[in-house]
């Protein structure tokens, strides 16, 4: 049913504007770490310009779930939009997929600290390649099954591997800290103090969002 806005409901309404407002801000993330690497083009690391390919694709995952609302809501078919939204969730596995590995290094060390993972390198494109394989996967299923036991089949295994990684990465970054304050290095001991506290804030953040997702989208009765 149409409504005063268009075909969308009350609940995906507001998703119209937030993947709009969040394609402004990768942009602007882009453009500002363009000029950063501009700046130090001298002294840039190889992991930098991984960052860059994250930040370009969140800015291409954003600009296609507005496409998919958009069409979405002055159409309200979903048949005509079907191919953005593919193109949609394989480009967000993809970002996060590179945006969990990279963290991971970083928390290793690696680019900072170390400059090879040496024995570590199979484990985290491992864990890589199995959470693209099942974020694959729950894209899937939630695009093409209507049933809710199905997709929880497959949401629970990936949110226990977040959960496993996110693990990881905190013990790892302990780990480097504890190995920087050893050897008495304050300025990347300073860098990686405020990493963590970053990414502290983030995980809360991503979690709260998740909880709110899953109270709009699963226990709404629009």
């Amino acid at each position: 049913m149409k409504g005063p806005h268009g075909y969308l409901s009350a609940t995906n309404w507001p998703l119209l504007h937030f993947y709009g407002f969040m394609c402004f801000v990768y942009i602007f993330f882009g453009l500002t770490w363009l000029v950063l690497l501009f700046m130090q083009w001298r002294d840039l690391l190889q992991i930098q310009f991984w960052i860059g390919a994250v930040i370009l694709l969140g800015m291409v995952e954003k600009a296609a779930f507005y496409a998919e609302y958009h069409e979405l809501n002055l159409t309200g078919h979903l048949d005509n939009i079907y191919g953005v939204m593919t193109m949609a969730e394989v480009i967000s596995c993809l970002k996060r997929t590179l945006a969990r590995t990279l963290v991971i290094i970083v928390s290793l060390g690696f680019g900072i600290v170390k400059p090879r993972l040496g024995p570590l390198l199979p484990k985290v494109l491992g864990v890589s390649s199995l959470y693209l394989v099942m974020s694959l996967m729950e894209s899937y299923f939630r695009l093409s099954s209507n049933m809710s036991a199905e997709i929880l089949l497959v949401e629970l295994p990936l949110a226990a591997l977040d959960s496993g990684i996110v693990c990881w990465i905190f013990a790892a970054l302990t780990q480097t800290t504890r190995a920087l304050r050893l050897r008495r290095n304050a300025v990347k001991l300073q860098l990686y103090t405020h990493f963590t506290n970053v990414l502290g804030f983030t995980v809360m953040t991503s979690t709260l969002f998740m909880l709110y997702s899953i109270k709009t989208q699963r226990l709404s009765d629009c």
